[in-house]
């Protein structure tokens, strides 16, 4: 496993990773984008293509500052996943 602290506070950190867009920060990910015409909310779809992936996911639920539940809708390669949460 590989870990790293990030000295910051935790609505920062949570607020990067709820943008899902700053994912392109990484050098993996080539494209993270929101589907019109919801963002940010229950419902939102978003599109992330990175090295040899693309994931079509939708946020199933979002608790501000604590956590941001989603589904893998499709993806290639394909991957059975069914419910996430994150944070």
């Amino acid at each position: 496993m590989i870990s790293k602290v990030v000295n910051r506070d935790i609505d920062t950190v949570f607020d990067w990773y709820y943008h899902s867009e700053n994912f392109t920060a990484s050098p993996i990910v080539f494209k993270s984008k929101w589907r019109e015409p919801k963002y940010w909310e229950k419902g939102a779809i978003r599109d992330i293509v990175m090295i040899a992936r693309w994931y079509n996911e939708e946020i199933t639920k979002v608790v501000t500052g604590k956590k941001i539940d989603y589904r893998v809708n499709q993806s290639f390669p394909p991957v059975q996943q069914d419910f996430t949460d994150f944070f």
